[in-house]
């Protein structure tokens, strides 16, 4: 469904990527309730794709927007939480 994202992703497999790696959708008004990872281990990155305007994530106590074309990286061993205040379809790709 996605042949350049994918090829990126291979190319990478081997020295800088692992875990899970998904697109995130998330509809206008939607919460993504506090949470947390499994562990310390990683960081996880959350690149923002298309509708990021309105959208945040909160990390512990710290607060930042989501952009378009930029990453966000985070140890989500923090709880963590995201708002879709916006009013597109908001779409990251998460490593």
């Amino acid at each position: 469904m996605a042949p350049k994202t994918a090829a990126v992703l291979e190319s990478l497999k081997d020295d800088l990527l692992f875990g899970m790696v998904c697109f995130s959708v998330l509809i206008p008004g939607a919460e993504i309730l506090a949470h947390t990872g499994p562990s310390n281990m990683r960081l996880t990155c959350h690149l923002g794709l298309i509708g990021c305007e309105g959208t945040k994530v909160r990390v512990g106590i710290d607060e930042r927007p989501y952009e378009n074309g930029k990453c966000v990286i985070f140890d989500d061993s923090f709880v963590h939480s995201v708002k879709h205040n916006g009013s597109e379809l908001r779409v990251t790709l998460m490593m």
